[in-house]
C-alpha cells in the first residue's frame, strides 16, 4: 500500500456518534459494530474488531446494521451524493464500497433503512421488549434462588447423612440381619446401593413391606441414607424425622 493510499484510507475511519435519545443498549451495539482495527495493509479493506456474529443484539430483532443505526451514526469526512450533507454510513459494506472509490448515500437518504428504524423504535415493540426483559430478569432471579436453595439442601443432606460409620457392628434382630444380607445379595451394586425402585427384581413383593423393612434397617443402623439422595424424595415436610421414599432412595450398606 502506498503512502498516498494509506492517507486516503486513514481519512475513512468513521467517527461514531450516539443518536440523541437512543436506547443505551442500541448505542453499545452500534459502538461494537463500528469498532475498527484499521485497514488491511495489502487489500485496503476495513478490518473490524468483532465479527457481526459475535455481537449479541439482545433480542432487538432485524439486521445488525439496522440495530446499529438505531443507536449511533458512523460519519466520515465525505458528503452524501444525494443530500450533500456529511456522509453517515449505512453499514460496514458501505464503508468497504467507499474504500473502493464508490459513493454510497447516507442513512437519511436510504429509504429502506429509515423505514426499518421506524419499526425498530416503535413504542409498542419497545413495550413488548421491556416486558420480555422483565420476565427474563424475574426468571433469572428465580433460577438463582432455586440454585441457592438446592445448594443449601445438598449441604444439609451431606451434613445430616455424612458417610461416617461406627466400627462396632450394631445390635440387630435376626430378621433385620437377614434383611440386610438379602439387600446386599440382590442389590445391583453396593457402592452405594442404587435406588430400590430401579431394581429389575423387587426386594420385597409388596411395596409397603419394602418401605417398612428399609425403615427398620435404617433405624437399626444397618443401612444409612446416602447423602446424594435427592431431597425431593422425602415423605412429608420434615426430612429429619422420616426417611425418603425407600424405593427411590440411594443407600450404602456398611455391615454384612
Amino acid at each position: 500500500m502506498t503512502d498516498e493510499m494509506s492517507t486516503v484510507l486513514a481519512g475513512l475511519t468513521p467517527t461514531v456518534v450516539p443518536v440523541d435519545g437512543a436506547d443505551p443498549e442500541l448505542i453499545a451495539i452500534g459502538e461494537r459494530y463500528w469498532a475498527m482495527a484499521g485497514f488491511h495493509p495489502e487489500l485496503g479493506t476495513p478490518v473490524w474488531c468483532e465479527k457481526t456474529a459475535d455481537i449479541d443484539t439482545l433480542g432487538w430483532g432485524g439486521p445488525l446494521y439496522v440495530i446499529a443505526a438505531g443507536g449511533v451514526r458512523a460519519v466520515v469526512d465525505h458528503t452524501c451524493p444525494e443530500c450533500q450533507q456529511q456522509l453517515s454510513l449505512t453499514s460496514r459494506t458501505a464503508l468497504a464500497d467507499l474504500a473502493k472509490g464508490e459513493r454510497p448515500v447516507c442513512v437519511a437518504c436510504t429509504e429502506s433503512l429509515m423505514s426499518a428504524l421506524q419499526t425498530l423504535n416503535d413504542p409498542k415493540r419497545r413495550a413488548k421488549r421491556e416486558a420480555a426483559r422483565a420476565r427474563a430478569a424475574e426468571q433469572q432471579a428465580l433460577d438463582t434462588a432455586a440454585a441457592a436453595w438446592r445448594h443449601t439442601q445438598r449441604e444439609v443432606m451431606e451434613d445430616r447423612y455424612r458417610l461416617t460409620f461406627s466400627e462396632t457392628v450394631p445390635r440387630a434382630s435376626v430378621r433385620e440381619m437377614i434383611a440386610a444380607l438379602a439387600l446386599l445379595r440382590y442389590a445391583p451394586s453396593t457402592t452405594p446401593i442404587s435406588a430400590i425402585g430401579s431394581w429389575l427384581d423387587p426386594l420385597h413383593p409388596a411395596q409397603r413391606e419394602t418401605a417398612q423393612l428399609l425403615g427398620t434397617l435404617v433405624r437399626a443402623d444397618l443401612i444409612r441414607i446416602h447423602p446424594t439422595t435427592s431431597v425431593t424424595l422425602w415423605s412429608g415436610n420434615r426430612p429429619h424425622s422420616r426417611p425418603p421414599s425407600p424405593r427411590r432412595t440411594v443407600i450404602p450398606t456398611p455391615y454384612m
